[in-house]
């Protein structure tokens, strides 16, 4: 009779605790967004079973401890932002949300072919990140779940990064929505007020177009003394398409390809003006000889030198300037990019959130997702730490503290509300790696004066007419 009594009361310990792992689905449900009340309801009651639990098994009652067996959430990230979701995700566990995740890192190099292996082996993890402008390839070809009731439930899904959600969108354009962002990388000029005002400009003074912008870098290099007024990564083609051919080219009416994303627009007059600026600054002198072959290692590190008037960067490197500020290297603006004859644009980049199809446990994957967008965690591990948060409603310096003390750190976050980012299925092939057609192009352009790019809009047309299946209804 004891044992049976023993029976029934495990078996509403473990009702119980299903309740209470349902808990998270009844806030929602009512639209809180109060992470720590939940965290501590759902402590507390998690480890109440758990002492019940212990204490039968301590008498010798057989019982198995309720929650011995925690379900282990694989996710993977790559190395370009591992100490920070290191963070996010110790902290995750720490609080106890009746499963752990385990976080894989992996080299920003090789993260993309292990993610396409693992999606045509389908050993994909959990949950995972990935760079919001690749998302496309996988999503066509059905690697990633579709979020899209679930984004459209969240309280603050209008204040979601709307370039973020586009490039997780399929069909192209409208379509079902598959990713959420997770680490925004927006770019902006920054600019050295010291060598400004040495130079006779007003560091508050933002450049409106191209001739205003190329005024000032000829002033700061004027002053010589291994001063330059500009600064790109030229071998980096990253860097150079995210942080001057994109924005420029947008905030210009340019684009990249046209609306539906079946043929390539590098024949439109605005790509060989972007040419003609960044080649005049190297042939001219006004970028160091050194920007040439530079790969991204003097992306942040020149321009902290100290000698540098301008450079086209990014929200992803502002706590980098803020530190060197601190330590007196420099005192730094920020500027939003200019178009040719006016206008301002942005690349809007970083990590998207994703929830794979072979997902094991899609329900607390998108669990996780939501405590990374909850307030409590934007506050604390983004803005605190001079990330941008990924929510524009927390942008606001009355709600934001850390905004409201650094003021440039929003100045950094606005310029998403203009950005943009081309999507392409194939967007490696075609613009992002180094052999990709525009980036041939982009180099032969800016160091050997080539301008026409007549040859690499037919080899991305090439590219692109694989995706047609696609895209073409």
């Amino acid at each position: 009779m004891f044992r049976g009594i023993l029976d029934n009361v495990l078996s509403g310990m473990k009702a119980g605790f299903k309740a209470i792992l349902n808990l998270e689905h009844l806030f929602e449900r009512n639209k809180m967004d109060n992470q720590t009340s939940r965290s501590t309801i759902v402590i507390f009651c998690k480890k109440t079973l758990l002492l019940i639990s212990s204490v039968l098994l301590a008498y010798g009652l057989g019982v198995t401890p309720v929650l011995a067996q925690e379900k282990v959430l694989e996710m993977w990230i790559s190395s370009n932002n591992s100490e920070w979701s290191e963070a996010l995700v110790e902290e995750f566990n720490k609080e106890g949300h009746g499963f752990t995740m385990k976080l894989t890192i992996i080299p920003v190099g090789d993260f993309r072919t292990k993610l396409g292996i693992a999606a045509a082996s389908g050993t994909m993890p959990d949950i995972t990140t990935i760079d919001a402008s690749r998302a496309a390839k996988f999503i066509v070809e059905g690697h990633f779940l579709d979020l899209t009731d679930k984004i459209n439930a969240l309280p603050y899904k209008d204040a979601l990064i709307q370039a973020d959600l586009d490039m997780g969108t399929y069909p192209w354009p409208g379509g079902r929505l598959h990713q959420l962002p997770y680490w925004l990388a927006v770019s902006h000029l920054v600019l050295n007020k010291d060598l400004f005002r040495k130079a006779g400009l007003d560091p508050e003074k933002c450049p409106r177009d191209n001739s205003e912008m190329m005024e000032m870098i000829k002033k700061v290099s004027a002053l010589g003394d291994d001063i330059y007024g500009y600064y790109y990564s030229g071998a980096c083609n990253g860097c150079m398409i995210f942080t001057n051919w994109g924005p420029i080219t947008w905030a210009s009416g340019g684009t990249f390809v046209n609306e539906d994303s079946t043929e390539a627009t590098f024949l439109q007059p605005i790509h060989k003006r972007v040419a003609e600026f960044l080649r005049w600054a190297h042939v001219e002198g006004h970028v160091p000889a050194s920007a040439e072959t530079d790969k991204g290692t003097g992306f942040l590190s020149v321009f902290n030198g100290g000698k540098i008037g301008m450079q086209g960067a990014g929200s992803f490197v502002m706590d980098g300037f803020l530190k060197a500020e601190k330590e007196g290297k420099i005192n730094f603006g920020v500027c939003p990019m200019p178009g040719i004859y006016g206008g301002k644009s942005s690349w809007i980049g970083g990590d998207g959130v994703v929830i794979p199809s072979t997902s094991k446990y899609p329900e607390e994957a998108w669990e996780y997702i939501t405590w990374v967008l909850s307030k409590e965690t934007q506050m604390k591990h983004y803005a605190a730490k001079n990330h941008v948060p990924v929510r524009t409603d927390l942008w606001d310096p009355e709600v934001n503290p850390y905004f409201k003390k650094e003021p440039r750190l929003l100045q950094s976050a606005a310029v998403a509300g203009f950005g943009t980012v081309p999507w392409i299925v194939s967007f490696d092939q075609v613009l992002g790696n180094p052999d990709a057609p525009f980036c041939v192009g982009l180099q032969a352009a800016i160091f050997d004066g080539e301008m026409d790019f007549t040859e690499y809009q037919e080899e991305a047309n090439k590219i692109l007419k694989k995706d047609w299946k696609y895209l073409k209804k």
